[in-house]
Parts: C-alpha cells; structure tokens; sequence
C-alpha cells in the first residue's frame, strides 16, 4: 500500500473514533483527525507539485505535472 493512502486509512480511522466516543473525549479526537488530515493533504499537494523532467530536442524540460 502506497504512503498516501496509509495516511487516508489513519484519517478514516480517526472519523470512526470520534463517533464511538462520548463528548467529554470527542474535542481531542477531532483535533487528531484534523492534523492527519491537513498532513495527508499537504502530502498530496507536495507530490502533485512535483517538477516531472523530460526531454525534448536534446534538452531537458522542467514541467509541473
């Protein structure tokens, strides 16, 4: 299983939590859930945003996929 998704597995996990607690433990929870999923979003972004090289007419090109 690749990174990115093993990140999403841990943030479904995290929701599931949240809804078997009772309220008193539900505010921590979230904010777990919230920092994974800003995590697993800002490993997306940086792996989109990745300069993919390649070669045209002898010369190498940096093009953002």
């Amino acid at each position: 299983m690749n990174t990115i998704q093993t990140e999403i597995n841990k943030c479904d996990k995290l929701a599931n939590s949240y809804y078997n607690l009772d309220a008193s433990g539900k505010r921590r929870a979230a904010g777990d859930w919230l920092e994974q999923v800003r995590k697993t979003a800002k490993m997306i972004n940086n792996r989109s945003n990745k300069p993919i090289m390649n070669v045209q007419n002898g010369f190498l090109d940096s093009t953002l996929c």
